[in-house]
């Protein structure tokens, strides 16, 4: 209960956003200009994340970048969907939203173990060196953050070098 609660900022600020904000601002500024400012807001959200001291209290620092995840996150998703789905022809639109929507899931399945595993590695080889466990595991699940970090920003880059605003008539 206690970690769902601590989610709810980052997940209110998702359905928020979702409400027709980040849709209004696609249409202002363009998918991909939007998702690169969401991605840019969630590799600083993460950053955050992996600075936090050991002992920092929930509020205010982490329900503050909770929020900031949210809105990196909230403002990234509709682009990417929009700019996925820009070239899929009308009569196969329902497919193509179910291999978009298909391939987020699988994004999520594969790259949380992912990280885990990163940390959990990071974390038993400090162990082993002779750190202490509670140092070991803040030190795993920042080195798991980083890696967020470095696949958003990957992604970022990517984004901002390879997809072009379309021309509508």
């Amino acid at each position: 209960l206690e970690v769902g609660l601590a989610f709810l900022p980052q997940t209110l600020t998702v359905a928020v956003l979702s409400l027709g904000v980040t849709a209004r601002l696609v249409r202002r500024f363009g998918p991909v200009r939007v998702m690169i400012f969401g991605l840019a807001v969630a590799a600083i959200g993460l950053s955050g994340m992996a600075m936090l001291a050991i002992d920092e209290p929930y509020v205010p620092l982490r329900a503050l970048l909770h929020v900031v995840l949210g809105l990196g996150f909230g403002s990234a998703f509709l682009p990417l969907l929009t700019l996925a789905m820009g070239d899929v022809p009308q009569q196969d639109a329902g497919l193509g939203s179910a291999i978009v929507n298909l391939s987020m899931q699988l994004a999520g399945a594969i790259s949380i173990p992912l990280l885990m595993t990163a940390a959990s590695y990071r974390t038993r080889s400090l162990i082993e060196a002779g750190a202490p466990v509670a140092s070991s595991i803040v030190h795993g699940y920042r080195f798991a953050y980083v890696i967020g970090v470095v696949g958003v920003l990957v992604g970022l880059t990517l984004g901002a070098a390879l997809l072009r605003e379309r021309k509508h008539a």
